[in-house]
């Protein structure tokens, strides 16, 4: 059993503990089905790492909070632990879903059959601030997107709040630590399944003419034909993500972004065309 508040009090030396945790739960299906199934080891680390934001947080409860100001907490070996016995679940399902039909394409399938997760760890895999805050911190990025994509297989709820984490994420960063939010945006447009469509609408946006009035005193539509187009106006098109009636610039979209900062990061531009492409 995790002790979330002495763990966390000493949150600078848990790296040691959770590798182990981790290499035990990965060394063989006995240790994996009993850490994972027989002590509910996912809802165990999820509470743990949520800390006040875990859903089990009783009301009025003080947990002690992790990281400062000059180090963040070291949860590389949890994140892993965590997507170990996500991705070996075929298909999470939120209450009111059926699990039967086709698996994920991020099953892990590591011991050739799937372990459904119990009650109280679905409730806490789908609380999105898990992946926003290890993202953040840049723990186990590209595992973290993984487990995030696993997820959204066939959910749209999900899909949506990932794609607002990675939508925020790239409005707030910048060519220099936009890789985490890369390693998750990847995996999430490349899922295939009945939901990819409104995932590329939520990340990357939709195009959308935006045709400018004249200066005039009386302002005029002018005429959107070859002539007009060829004048190469900035306010010609407009990119919106659908997940916002209104854009500002902390919720723009992928194909917005990528449109103003042109010139301005040619280094951002090109990792997010590699992702993309």
């Amino acid at each position: 059993m995790i002790r979330n508040h002495e763990l966390a009090n000493n949150w600078l030396k848990v790296e040691q503990l959770l590798e182990f945790v981790y290499k035990s739960l990965i060394s063989g299906q006995k240790q994996f089905e009993y850490l994972a199934i027989k002590r509910d080891l996912c809802a165990q680390l999820l509470d743990f790492a949520l800390g006040e934001d875990s859903p089990l947080c009783l009301q009025g409860e003080k947990r002690p909070k992790m990281g400062s100001d000059h180090a963040n907490p070291p949860l590389e070996y949890l994140v892993l632990s965590v997507a170990h016995i996500v991705r070996n679940s075929h298909k999470v399902v939120q209450g009111g879903e059926e699990e039967d039909g086709e698996p994920s394409p991020f099953f892990l399938n590591t011991y050739g059959k799937s372990y459904p997760l119990s009650d109280t760890a679905v409730n806490l895999v789908f609380q999105s601030s898990f992946v926003n805050s290890q993202a953040r911190y840049g723990h186990a990025t590209k595992e973290l997107g993984l487990y995030a994509a696993h997820l959204c297989f066939n959910n749209l709820q999900f899909s949506r709040d990932v794609a607002e984490k990675i939508v925020v994420g790239m409005n707030e960063t910048n060519e220099n630590n936009c890789q985490p939010t890369l390693d998750i945006l990847q995996p999430t447009l490349s899922l295939l399944d009945k939901y990819s469509r409104q995932r590329y609408e939520f990340i990357v946006g939709i195009p959308d003419l935006a045709v400018k009035y004249n200066n005039s005193p009386v302002s005029t539509v002018p005429q959107c034909g070859l002539s007009y187009m060829q004048t190469k106006s900035t306010h010609t098109t407009n990119y919106k993500s659908s997940l916002y009636a209104d854009a500002n610039a902390f919720n723009e979209c992928l194909l917005k972004q990528l449109y103003t900062n042109q010139r301005r990061y040619p280094k951002f531009i090109l990792m997010t065309l590699e992702v993309l492409y």
